[in-house]
């Protein structure tokens, strides 16, 4: 169990981390001032919310982007929710939530996750709409009740699990990057190692990092089940392209110096490029 305090610490602690990648700048982390911020109590109230969620709302950091900019990734196809401008999330709709719960995250594609503060626990659930990371025994989750199958996912400690996210993004598992699609998010999570329970024993390593170059003997195994071999050409593609850019953090000085401008600059180009390979693929008649 967390407390308040513990789960707006560790909420700092991982907002700063992300800030420390390339889609955002640190002055987007606001920190909550000592009174709180000015929040619609009345509008949560009016939703059911007790007090001690309102509590923990006004006194949170929020990522705060310019006046009618997009939404800040921190996560794949997550966003946060800004309580100080929202009166509540989208997915309150979806799957509402007891007085004591609410919504830090939305998940806005498929591969998302909205992360559910439990105030009385004081534990996160990672509740995904595909069910992506459900930990109850499957025959007890098959009967919940639609509205209650949010309980079946990885729940932990809310400080617990905001810092295994945060050392995802110290240990560059995770990678934020700039977006140059049209989609409408600040940032695009790159993922060096896309099974989970691999991924999270990669954040809990304490070796150097090191450079990666996968061979062509490796690429051509992580794609060998894919059979259209255009397909296969663009995984392999991406694999390469995922490892330069972890490789141009690590050149640049990750994390002691780093040297985020001259990073930033070098990695839109891969990304452009990356864009450039994935178009091609979608429409290789180029009509």
């Amino acid at each position: 169990m967390s407390s308040h305090q513990e789960i707006i610490d560790a909420l700092t602690a991982f907002y700063k981390q992300v800030t420390k990648h390339l889609s955002l700048d640190e002055v987007a982390l606001k920190e909550a001032p000592a009174q709180g911020w000015n929040i619609d109590a009345a509008a949560l109230q009016y939703g059911g919310k007790t007090e001690a969620v309102l509590k923990l709302l006004q006194h949170i950091p929020y990522l705060e982007v310019a006046e009618g900019g997009d939404s800040p990734a921190i996560w794949d196809d997550t966003v946060p929710i800004d309580y100080r401008t929202k009166k509540r999330s989208f997915m309150d709709d979806v799957n509402r939530l007891p007085e004591h719960c609410v919504y830090l995250t939305e998940g806005i594609f498929q591969d998302g996750f909205s992360l559910i503060v439990d105030t009385e626990k004081g534990t996160i659930t990672e509740y995904s709409i595909l069910d992506r990371n459900v930990t109850a025994d499957p025959d007890d989750f098959e009967m919940m009740p639609d509205s209650e199958k949010w309980r079946g996912h990885r729940t932990l400690p809310a400080a617990e699990l905001l810092g295994l996210w945060t050392s995802m993004f110290a240990r560059l598992v995770k990678m934020l990057v700039p977006n140059i699609s049209s989609t409408p998010r600040t940032g695009i999570v790159r993922t060096r190692v896309p099974i989970r329970n691999e991924a999270e024993m990669q954040a809990k390593d304490t070796d150097e990092l090191e450079e990666c170059h996968p061979s062509e003997e490796e690429l051509q195994e992580s794609t060998r089940r894919t059979k259209n071999e255009s397909l296969r050409q663009l995984q392999m593609d991406q694999r390469r392209h995922i490892a330069d850019v972890y490789n141009s953090f690590l050149r640049h000085g990750w994390n002691k110096d780093f040297d985020k401008e001259a990073c930033r600059v070098e990695v839109t180009k891969l990304e452009e490029q990356n864009f450039a390979k994935e178009m091609a693929h979608a429409d290789p008649q180029g009509s």
